[in-house]
């Protein structure tokens, strides 16, 4: 699913998934030479992603791996040896990801997205030869399915309008009427589509 979020928006997301416990969150890969963050509240991400304010724009993108406790399938650390140095990852078959995109001054406001995989596509990469990620049977896709599902259903009821089938909330939809009446319909800093 792609949605248009900012600013609050996205604090009233990640408040959402951090209600109950009932996850685990993990950053999608580690700066170069540093562990991999799991994030226990509200609080740790915000300071691990230095957002002091979510009324202020932000140069950096929020990419998480979201593990749901019941899911109970295998999660396996990863080192990713590249030109500028070793990063962490965490992978698992049913892993949801959610990628809140920045906004910066003069830019398209970009799509944000909520993804996982299904278990035809986990049970077709798996029999594919993709045996890293472990055994994908191990995952309850219920769970995985059903919470990616409450996600999703929580972000479409915060929506104030769509564009292309895409859900648009609160203060994306402002930042957007904002930068139309700065720019006009189509300017420099009318958001992204693609």
């Amino acid at each position: 699913m792609t949605f248009f979020s900012a600013f609050t928006d996205n604090s009233l997301i990640l408040d959402r998934v951090f209600q109950g416990g009932e996850v685990e969150i993990f950053e999608f890969r580690s700066e170069a030479g540093r562990p991999l963050r799991k994030f226990e509240s509200m609080e740790e991400l915000q300071a691990g992603f230095k957002i002091e304010s979510w009324d202020e724009p932000r140069s950096t993108t929020i990419l998480l791996n979201i593990y749901h406790k019941e899911a109970s399938g295998e999660l396996r650390h990863r080192a990713i040896e590249t030109v500028n140095g070793t990063f962490d990852s965490i992978e698992g078959w049913g892993l949801i990801q959610l990628y809140l995109m920045p906004w910066r001054n003069g830019k398209p406001l970009q799509p944000c997205t909520l993804q996982c995989n299904t278990i035809e596509r986990a049970r077709n990469n798996s029999e594919g030869g993709s045996e890293r990620l472990g055994d994908y049977r191990a995952w309850n896709w219920d769970v995985v399915r059903k919470y990616k599902g409450r996600l999703e259903s929580f972000l479409r009821r915060q929506k104030v309008r769509a564009l292309f089938g895409q859900p648009i909330l609160p203060a994306a939809d402002r930042l957007m009427s904002q930068i139309r009446s700065e720019h006009g319909e189509g300017g420099k800093a009318s958001p992204a589509t693609s």
